[in-house]
């Protein structure tokens, strides 16, 4: 799924298209997955760069710690503000 690259995970979006998304990470060598159907257990997680969070889907501390596990080092919001996810755990990581 990732031929190699480093993933972005999509998470909370409201659409299922990616191509925008695709286009532009890909460039920079980045591959990108919709994962907000993706299992816990999915190797696809140990790839995981970073995270684009959209409106629908919460990022806690407990699971911003397991994110930073799997390797994930950035976390950007789609859309303004980001009360879905715990700032103060996301700094300390």
């Amino acid at each position: 799924m990732s031929d190699g690259k480093p993933i972005v995970a999509a998470l909370g979006q409201s659409w299922n298209d990616l191509k925008i998304e695709e286009a532009i990470l890909g460039a920079e060598g980045f591959g990108i997955v919709d994962a907000r159907n993706l299992p816990a257990d999915d190797p696809v997680w140990s790839n995981v760069a970073g995270v684009l969070l959209g409106t629908a889907d919460k990022l806690d501390s407990e699971r911003l710690a397991w994110l930073a596990e799997k390797g994930c080092k950035a976390v950007v919001r789609y859309g303004i503000g980001y009360d879905n996810v715990d700032a103060s755990a996301a700094t300390e990581r």
